[in-house]
């Protein structure tokens, strides 16, 4: 009875005891290790080498290489069946008692032909095929627990920024090398990482190895860390890895110089440059034609701490334009892409320079570890030119041509420029007026100019006037700017009058009909006319030469009078008075146009006096 008793209350306890362990199971299921039964059998691919051959069973060895790369020895295990040829077959694993399997391969195929026979069975069978298989055995192949291994990849920083341009920037393609030690030299797979990030399953036998990025993927550096990770059996390790994005630390300065003999007081601060970035990679200005920037920042020169003139791809310079863009620290970077410089504006007394000064790209290094930064520019201002036109007019008519024996040619003008250190004068120029009265000076720099004429045209008043030209800078694309001056000149007047004194009062009277001359020096003829009472008047005779006036005929009734010579006075304003006498009646031998006596005439009038005597004597008889 207490026997019966006493078992009654164990079981009771037993019965408490496992409902207990049922509960804890049930709340605590990871406290319980799930326990993974052996595979009774397995199946795979193998391969085998005769190394010996014989005729009788368990005589034939065969080198056999499982796929854990370990070569074990078998041999012919059918009595009466040929010798498989060398080569890839399935085999079968049992479990054994030992935990390990007896493997068995089999041939793939009936052998139907002595040629699918090894050589050396190929004599020695009997019979028709098709013939029995054959298989190879007798070994144990211990099989290792197999694990897997995958990785996931992340962006290290500045996501946001990739994010921005995924033209240029993709997790995807990221090869990592696994190995079985440490210095890298046995590899047994690789992983590669797809747009999200995750790479494929590699299957491992369980135990240690090492992984290193061999190939890092597009717009990243690449990961220098070898890692190391641990395979269970049964189990799948996970890799997390990052990869730090590529970009340009800007270091870019845009320096501004003055091309040599520019104004050393202009400044170079105030010109302004347009950046525009570009996903796409161009090698020059005319690939970006049509294409739109991803974005535009405008920058202004000023003083840089190096203590020159220029500009860097930074806040305090942008005066314009898109948000730069910016790492998690808050410095201004540059993506992946390609970037353009062009000048918009030039500094007040400068051209600005036309077309892009520099196209440039940002892109992954050779090694894979930087980038090809962009380089330092340089932008050599040329400054703006003045020219000054020099036009020579008559005063008179107000047309650049001359009147008269004048030219407008050959007039000679001095060009000054005022010195600003000195604050003085100084000549710079010769301007010499061509045939249409106009004279050039080119390339000058801006500033107070004066132009005044040593040397006259023939037959014009030296121009005493100085002509001052303010050739003021100018803010604007124009290289040069214009200044027009007029001089206008005053021909030289001279004014013949043919005129006769009344005896009586003395009065000067103009005289009609007189042929007369006007003869240079060497009594060339320059012109020849008739006096009309009103006076003769010569325009642009040249200043200091020589004239004559020369009287041909006189007027009915006097006398021819001698010659005037005369020389164009400095003022270029005179008047000639040629003055006719009267003939005298008595005792006055009459002279020809040229002033000398004709005694034939003398004769006839003789001849013809004594004859009218003759005549008259007659008469009077």
């Amino acid at each position: 009875m207490i026997e019966r008793k006493r078992k009654s209350k164990l079981r009771k306890i037993f019965s408490y005891v496992m409902a207990m362990l049922l509960m804890f199971s049930t709340f605590l299921p990871f406290t319980v290790g799930i326990v993974h039964a052996q595979d009774k059998t397995i199946t795979g691919k193998c391969e085998i080498k005769m190394i010996k051959h014989a005729f009788a069973p368990n005589k034939t060895e065969f080198a056999v290489k499982m796929p854990d790369g370990k070569t074990y020895h078998g041999y012919c295990i059918d009595l009466g069946a040929p010798t498989p040829a060398d080569g890839a077959y399935t085999f079968t694993g049992t479990l054994n008692g030992s935990g390990s399997y007896d493997i068995v391969v089999n041939s793939d195929k009936i052998t139907r032909d002595k040629s699918d026979i090894h050589p050396a069975d190929r004599d020695h069978l009997n019979g028709k095929p098709p013939w029995k298989l054959q298989r190879v055995g007798g070994f144990t192949y211990k099989v290792d627990k197999n694990g897997k291994l995958k990785l996931k990849k992340i962006t290290k920083s500045n996501k946001k920024l990739t994010d921005l341009c995924p033209e240029n920037y993709s997790i995807a393609g990221a090869q990592y090398g696994v190995y079985k030690d440490s210095s890298l030299k046995d590899r047994v797979g690789t992983l590669e990482t797809n747009e999200s990030g995750d790479s494929n399953e590699i299957t491992l036998k369980k135990g240690t190895y090492y992984i290193k990025e061999i190939a890092a993927p597009k717009g990243y550096k690449l990961d220098q860390k070898t890692y190391r990770i641990t395979v269970n059996a049964d189990d799948t390790a996970v890799l997390k890895v990052a990869d730090e994005p590529l970009f340009d630390p800007l270091r870019l300065s845009v320096e501004k110089r003055a091309a040599s003999g520019a104004d050393k007081s202009l400044s170079l601060e105030g010109a302004e440059y347009t950046i525009k970035y570009y996903k796409q990679y161009f090698n020059k200005e005319s690939e970006t034609g049509g294409k739109t920037p991803f974005r535009t920042w405008i920058f202004k020169t000023k003083k840089m701490p190096n203590g020159k003139i220029g500009f860097l791809l930074d806040e305090k310079y942008k005066i314009d334009g898109d948000n730069l863009f910016k790492d998690e620290n808050g410095r201004a970077v540059g993506l992946l892409g390609t970037y353009t410089i062009e000048e918009t504006k030039a500094p007040k007394g400068f051209v600005r320079t036309e077309g892009l000064i520099s196209v440039q790209q940002v892109k992954p290094g050779n090694t894979n570890e930087g980038v090809t930064t962009l380089k330092d520019v340089t932008d050599i201002e040329k400054a703006q030119t003045i020219s000054i036109t020099l036009r020579k007019i008559d005063k008179e008519t107000g047309q650049s041509k001359p009147q008269g024996y004048g030219t407008i040619k050959g007039a000679k003008y001095k060009l000054s420029y005022r010195n600003k250190t000195s604050n003085s004068w100084e000549k710079i120029a010769d301007l010499v007026t061509d045939r249409d009265g106009i004279a050039k000076y080119e390339n000058g720099k801006p500033g107070l100019y004066k132009l005044e004429e040593i040397e006259s045209s023939k037959g014009y008043v030296l121009d005493k006037e100085v002509h001052e030209i303010e050739a003021e800078v100018k803010e604007g694309n124009k290289k040069n700017f214009n200044y027009d001056v007029v001089s206008k000149e005053q021909p030289t007047t001279v004014k013949v009058f043919k005129v006769s004194t009344d005896k009586k009062t003395g009065e000067k009277i103009n005289l009609k009909g007189a042929k007369l001359q006007l003869l240079d020096s060497r009594g060339n003829k320059i012109e020849e006319w008739i006096s009309d009472g009103k006076g003769k008047t010569f325009k642009g005779l040249e200043i200091g030469k020589n004239y004559r006036i020369k009287e041909i005929k006189a007027p009915k009734g006097y006398e021819i009078a001698k010659d005037i010579e005369f020389t164009v006075s400095k003022d270029g304003n005179q008047i000639i008075t040629m003055t006719d006498e009267k003939i005298v009646k008595n005792n006055v031998t009459p002279r020809t146009d040229d002033g000398r006596f004709m005694p034939e005439i003398w004769g006839c009038i003789l001849i013809l006096a004594a004859v009218s005597y003759r005549k008259i004597k007659r008469l009077k008889i």
